[in-house]
């Protein structure tokens, strides 16, 4: 049984995402993807992601960054 999510919805740590891949902010166990953090849930094809509500952001290689350097 998979289950997607299509509209982007917030999660709490721990809640069950589906079945498929654990991408950034989630973790796997006995074959099932749960959200390490309370944030917005993206799927990314059978993969699942959440991007975290609170933090610092960290920026990856590709991304347009704007800043002051002093």
């Amino acid at each position: 049984m998979k289950e997607e999510k299509k509209v982007r919805e917030i999660v709490i740590p721990g809640q069950f995402l589906g079945e498929g891949k654990s991408l950034h902010g989630t973790y796997f166990e006995n074959g099932k993807v749960f959200s390490k953090f309370l944030g917005i849930v993206k799927q990314r094809g059978n993969g699942f992601m959440v991007i975290p509500l609170a933090g610092k952001y960290r920026p990856k290689i590709g991304d347009k960054v704007i800043g002051i350097i002093q």
